[in-house]
């Protein structure tokens, strides 16, 4: 299992899961942010929804984060700081505003993130 699947697997219980996402709390967001900072994990993407009545129904207006432009980074550990600084900062801005809110992360792991740098082979 992935280092990406036990960070979301801990927390299985502490959200909704719905088909194939698993919305968190915002409150549980911010915490497994900051482990994913520890265990070297970057959240590049955030999107927020409202679960109502049983039902995931998108924040209106749509509200969501892309950090995927900090993975021009030289350094992966730069990669993590500003994607998880900048998750941080935003889950922070919507607990106080809707505390009632969840959400999906987006993570991105540094074997992603090297295989990306890699030169694509030709099979033509």
């Amino acid at each position: 299992m992935s280092t990406i699947s036990q960070r979301i697997k801990r927390y299985e219980d502490r959200g909704v899961k719905k088909e194939a996402e698993h919305y968190l709390p915002v409150q549980e967001a911010t915490r497994i942010v900051q482990e994913c900072s520890q265990k070297r994990i970057a959240v590049i993407g955030i999107d927020f929804v409202h679960i109502r009545e049983g039902k995931v129904q998108p924040h209106v207006p749509i509200n969501s984060a892309d950090w995927s432009d900090f993975l021009r980074a030289a350094r992966w550990q730069d990669v993590v700081a500003r994607c998880n600084a900048a998750s941080l900062r935003v889950l922070e801005q919507e607990g106080r505003e809707e505390p009632d809110q969840f959400c999906s992360l987006v993570f991105f792991s540094e074997e992603e993130w090297t295989a990306d740098d890699q030169p694509q082979s030709d099979q033509s």
